[in-house]
């Protein structure tokens, strides 16, 4: 399923949908200048559980669940690999992000409307469990300023 809505992508296209999740992760974690351990984790966690979770229109599991289980082996990893090409300076981090995160846009033009649709809805929700991952009462549910400015991500542009 998921090979046929991604067979008009070139690898260059499917790598940038792929590192999407981790991108994200690093903007919203990082947005108020620090990323730490819960936050990087509880991302992994999500595209785990995303991976396994059923959305289908039935309850079943569907090319959204094939495109999470893409990333969960291998989230952590592109985590800090991307972390790593990234300036340390959070002003310049989240500035080279949200234009690698903007790339997005002619890629979910790309696909199948309702399976963009569906992604991108995914992305905001994913960056909004990130920003609740840490801060609040008891380290939960709070949204700092920082992390508010991002969680939007008005980089993309859905249909």
């Amino acid at each position: 399923m998921l090979n046929e809505i991604l067979s008009g992508l070139n690898e260059t296209e499917i790598q940038e949908l792929i590192d999407a999740l981790p991108r994200i992760g690093i903007l919203i974690a990082g947005a108020d200048g620090e990323i730490n351990q819960e936050e990087i984790n509880w991302g992994a966690k999500l595209s785990h559980i995303r991976a396994y979770k059923p959305h289908g229109r039935q309850g079943n599991l569907d090319e959204l669940n094939e495109y999470f289980a893409k990333i969960d082996d291998h989230y952590m990893l592109r985590f800090g690999n991307i972390l790593e090409s990234l300036p340390t300076d959070t002003e310049a981090r989240n500035a080279q992000l949200s234009a690698d995160l903007s790339k997005l846009n002619p890629i979910l033009d790309k696909l199948d409307p309702h399976f963009s649709e569906m992604l991108y809805h995914n992305f905001l929700t994913f960056a909004k469990h990130i920003a609740k991952a840490d801060g609040g009462v008891l380290g939960i549910g709070s949204i700092s300023i920082e992390e508010n400015k991002w969680i939007k991500l008005g980089m993309l542009n859905p249909r």
